[in-house]
C-alpha cells in the first residue's frame, strides 16, 4: 500500500469521528427528541455519635469521720471508705452510673453517691477490706533489696462512668500499699502516722 492510499483510508475512518473531537453536535443528538434521566441516590441516614462521659477529679481509699465535714477523734475515724471530690459531665445526655471496679471486670462494684453533674465531695461508706486484694510487687529487685524493704504492694482498680446511651469511660488506677517484711504480707489498713490518707 502506498502512502497516499493510507492517507485516504485514514480520512475515511476519521471524518465520521470528527464530530466527537470538537464538541460538535451531530444530527441524531441535536434533534431534542430524546430525554435523559439522571437518578441521584443519597444516603439520608443520620449517624449520631455518643459523647462519652468526662470524669473530673476522682476518689481513693481513705479515712474519714463518720459524718463527713465534721471533726472527730482519731479513734472515731472510719477506714476504709472511698472518698474524694469529683463530677462527671455528659455533653449529650445524662450519667446514670459512676463508681469503682475492684476486680477489673469492667463492672462497677461500688456506686458513688450524689448528683454526678455537680463537683462535690463524695464518700461511700459501704467500702470494706473484702474489696482489697493487693499483690506483692518486687519488679526487678533482688532478694537483698526485698529483704531491706524496697518492695511494695499494689492493686489495680477502674473508675467507671456510664451515660444514658451506655457510653462508658474507664480510668484505670494503681493503688499502692506497704509491704510488711516481718509478716511477708501486704499491709491493708490505715497508717496512723500518714495523715495524707485522712479525708475530711
Amino acid at each position: 500500500m502506498r502512502n497516499d492510499q493510507i492517507f485516504v483510508l485514514l480520512l475515511v475512518v476519521l471524518l465520521p469521528l470528527s464530530g466527537c473531537f470538537d464538541d460538535a453536535v451531530g444530527d441524531a443528538e441535536g434533534t431534542g427528541d430524546e430525554s435523559t434521566i439522571i437518578n441521584n441516590y443519597y444516603n439520608n441516614t443520620t449517624i449520631s455519635e455518643n459523647s462519652l462521659p468526662v470524669i473530673v477529679g476522682g476518689f481513693s481509699l481513705t479515712t474519714t469521720c463518720p459524718n463527713v465535714g465534721t471533726d472527730c477523734g482519731y479513734n472515731e475515724m472510719v477506714w476504709p471508705v472511698l472518698g474524694g471530690s469529683s463530677m462527671v459531665v455528659d455533653y449529650d445526655g445524662d450519667v446514670v452510673s459512676f463508681g469503682i471496679d475492684f476486680d477489673m471486670d469492667y463492672v462497677i462494684d461500688l456506686e458513688m453517691p450524689g448528683n454526678y453533674s455537680q463537683y462535690e465531695t463524695r464518700v461511700n461508706f459501704q467500702m470494706n477490706e473484702s474489696f482489697l486484694n493487693p499483690i506483692h510487687h518486687t519488679g526487678v529487685l533482688d532478694q537483698t533489696l526485698i529483704d531491706a524493704g524496697w518492695s511494695s504492694c499494689h492493686q489495680w482498680v477502674n473508675i467507671i462512668a456510664i451515660d444514658d446511651d451506655n457510653g462508658t469511660t474507664i480510668i484505670p488506677l494503681r493503688w499502692n500499699f506497704e509491704w510488711d517484711r516481718e509478716s511477708q504480707t501486704c499491709v491493708v489498713g490505715p497508717d496512723p502516722s500518714d495523715y495524707r490518707n485522712i479525708f475530711y
